[in-house]
């Protein structure tokens, strides 16, 4: 399955907002257009995940991780291994991130 090794992902992150790539950390220099969006560090090939909507609000997303999966909506239910966590609803295929690192904090990801 393509979204389970990361070939589909970065059209679903972001609530359909295209990622932004730079030389660099984007934290206090990019301010995100919304929560959710991610930035590429070409430089050091690291990712990070906006949790808000201002220039410091960058977390960077864990190296290697791999997706949780969960039968249904994993709000609630799921706790993140970081804040940019993805979760895998099987029994839905829809596909959530974690902005803040609390089993209440999973935003579906726009197809």
């Amino acid at each position: 399955m393509p979204l389970m090794d990361g070939s589909l992902i970065p059209q679903f992150i972001g609530g359909g907002v295209a990622p932004v790539t730079g030389d660099g950390s984007p934290v206090g220099v990019v301010t995100p257009d919304q929560e959710g969006q991610v930035y590429v560090d070409t430089t050091a090939d690291t990712a990070y995940i906006a949790v808000g909507t201002t220039n410091a609000d960058w977390d960077e997303v864990g190296a290697g991780s791999t997706p949780q999966q969960n039968a249904g909506n994993p709000n609630g239910t799921v706790v993140p291994s970081f804040i940019g966590a993805i979760c895998v609803d099987t029994t839905n295929n829809i596909a959530y991130i974690n902005v803040d690192n609390t089993n209440t904090g999973w935003k579906a990801a726009a197809a």
